[in-house]
């Protein structure tokens, strides 16, 4: 499932409900997967990233709901942190190997949080995963 656009500039509680409603209802339609992914989709590129807005996406067990992303070839990397930091974390190393590789990114990022404040106790130990298509 995924939200609707959740502008950054919207105080954080707003963006933080928006985002509640949308695995409420994965919740209330009995499909969310009992170990939730979730992440977050940003349109934009990895070079200007300056985003204005994001959508956040679950997966759940009805299909019929699922958002699948586009076919293509996909650069990951997983960085240790949190996903607020993660793209600015992973920038100059995404950078680096397209450059390397003659790879050009799409403008659209997905970030999906491996483990956070639900399945650690500490900051240092955050592992987000940044996918970017590339070209």
């Amino acid at each position: 499932m995924v939200s609707e656009d959740i502008l950054l500039s919207l105080p954080q509680k707003e963006r933080f409900l928006a985002a509640a409603t949308l695995l409420n209802s994965a919740v209330d339609q009995n499909g969310l997967k009992e170990y939730s992914i979730s992440g977050f989709i940003f349109n934009d590129t990895i070079t200007d990233f300056s985003p204005e807005s994001y959508k956040v996406f679950c997966k759940t067990n009805k299909k019929r709901h699922n958002y699948i992303k586009p076919y293509g070839l996909y650069l990951q990397i997983c960085v240790n942190t949190n996903f607020a930091d993660a793209v600015n974390t992973a920038k100059p190393l995404l950078i680096k190997f397209c450059q390397a590789l003659n790879l050009k990114t799409n403008n659209i990022i997905y970030i999906k949080t491996l483990r956070n404040y639900w399945s650690t106790d500490s900051h240092d130990n955050f592992i987000s995963k940044i996918e970017v298509p590339v070209l």
